[in-house]
């Protein structure tokens, strides 16, 4: 089967035209365009809400610099503090027993809140 071939037999299943697909997939891209832009204000919101609320926080170009910053902690270095695997670590996270700040695909830990967690656990 040609490809030409495959495409009308798949519209006319749809009940769409060739017409009719292009323009909602001109909409789906236009409104894929809307959600990613929205999200990405909406993080823009949330960094800054973090950076303007923590009193450790600096701005995005000090950061990595900033006396602070391993007050944040990565899954990684989560799991070799209460030496347990990474990927308990990110079960633990992700089951909302430590709490957690996630950027994307970015999951970071307050030390704070991994005190909290140990004492909590411990007692």
């Amino acid at each position: 089967m040609n490809n030409g071939y495959q495409e009308k037999d798949r519209l006319s299943k749809l009940s769409i035209s060739a017409t009719e697909e292009v323009a909602i997939k001109q909409r789906a891209d236009r409104v894929g365009k809307e959600i990613g832009e929205a999200i990405s204000s909406f993080l823009a919101e949330i960094m800054i809400s973090i950076l303007t609320t923590w009193p450790q926080a600096s701005s995005p170009r000090s950061q990595t610099t900033h006396q602070g910053s391993e007050d944040i902690l990565k899954a990684g270095e989560v799991a070799e503090i209460l030496k347990i695997s990474k990927a308990m670590a990110y079960r633990l996270i992700k089951q909302g027993e430590i709490p957690a700040i996630q950027f994307g695909r970015t999951t970071r830990v307050r030390r704070q809140d991994l005190e909290e967690f140990i004492r909590a656990h411990v007692m």
